[in-house]
């Protein structure tokens, strides 16, 4: 899980600190068995401040820490926004009255399509009327390592209108994953 700077903690020398104060002028720190706030709950801390990145990623997690498992814990991050926008940040799953399982996989279910059509309209209108630097072609185009690879996706408009995304070696008509149709 990962931390804020303001937490209180016990590392198990020294005095109380906090989470922050343990970071601070830290790139790498991995702290074993120690106790996060007045009730002392144990656990292990991996510090990981990278360079580009404004604050350094506190977590606190049951195995025991080294850059790979911080590392670990970071990939998983991805979800977290989804979690987020069914909780109190968004669709506040958690103040509906349902109990009943089968009411509830409902309800998820049409979360997660009203949480589909959001963002694939996110998509689409991003697509539809790009900034003025989105309109600017690239000086440096992304260089590509073998067939296909890190190659961004390419917009494209058949002369039947169609438009679509060129995903790597993909020709256009060939749409993959998606086609937006013509305004």
């Amino acid at each position: 899980m990962r931390l804020k700077g303001n937490l209180n903690v016990d590392p198990g020398f020294g005095d109380l600190t906090t989470t922050g104060a343990l970071a601070a002028g830290q790139t790498e720190r991995y702290l074993r068995d120690v106790r996060l706030f007045d009730h002392g709950v144990p656990t292990h801390l991996g510090i990981l401040h990278e360079a580009g990145h404004p604050e350094p990623w506190i977590i606190a997690m049951d195995e025991i820490p080294n850059r790979a498992t911080v590392r670990d814990d970071h990939s998983r991050w991805g979800v977290e926004p989804l979690f987020s926008d069914l909780k109190s940040r968004g669709f506040d799953l958690e103040a509906t009255q349902l109990r009943d399982p089968e009411r509830l996989d409902r309800l998820l279910l049409i979360m997660a399509l009203a949480l589909y059509w959001c963002v694939w309209t996110g998509v689409e209108d991003a697509y539809r009327h790009p900034t003025p630097l989105e309109k600017k072609p690239l000086r440096n185009p992304t260089s590509t390592i073998g067939r296909g690879a890190n190659r961004p996706a390419a917009p494209y408009r058949t002369s039947s209108g169609d438009s679509g995304f060129c995903y790597g070696d993909s020709k256009p008509g060939t749409p993959y994953p998606f086609s937006i149709a013509p305004a």
